[in-house]
């Protein structure tokens, strides 16, 4: 038991929750690689909407293009906004306040990071 009564565990205390070296370097490197991909994503998405190979389109292709390229770019805006909240995550990283809670300031388990790489909070706080 700990001298801090018996409600206290070491896994709950600050340091058990600070991220090594290693963790840090994994993480980046995943981070890293999800900026890369979204960004190629992205281009190629709005690359396809706004390319057309064809000069002229009758009525109901250009409907089901003009479909198509909504899709494109509604995919291209998720990517868009889920790139920012990666490059947040290595801003954070930079700062070293990466893999604590923006609601609570608390520490986000590893086990979080490892999944989703750029959560800004803990589970039970989204």
């Amino acid at each position: 038991m700990s001298r801090l009564g018996p409600w206290y565990n070491e896994a709950m205390s600050p340091a058990h929750h600070r991220l090594s070296d290693a963790q840090l370097a994994k993480l980046r490197h995943a981070l890293e690689q999800k900026r890369d991909e979204l960004t190629r994503k992205s281009r190629a998405h709005v690359n396809s909407a706004t390319h057309s190979d064809e000069d002229l389109i009758e009525d109901v292709d250009q409907a089901t293009r003009s479909a198509a390229t909504d899709e494109l770019l509604d995919l291209a805006d998720h990517e868009r906004a889920l790139l920012d909240q990666v490059n947040r995550a290595l801003a954070k990283m930079d700062a070293g306040t990466y893999g604590t809670s923006d609601a609570t300031g608390e520490p986000i388990p590893y086990a979080r990071l490892a999944v989703l790489p750029w959560a800004h909070n803990n589970v039970d706080e989204d």
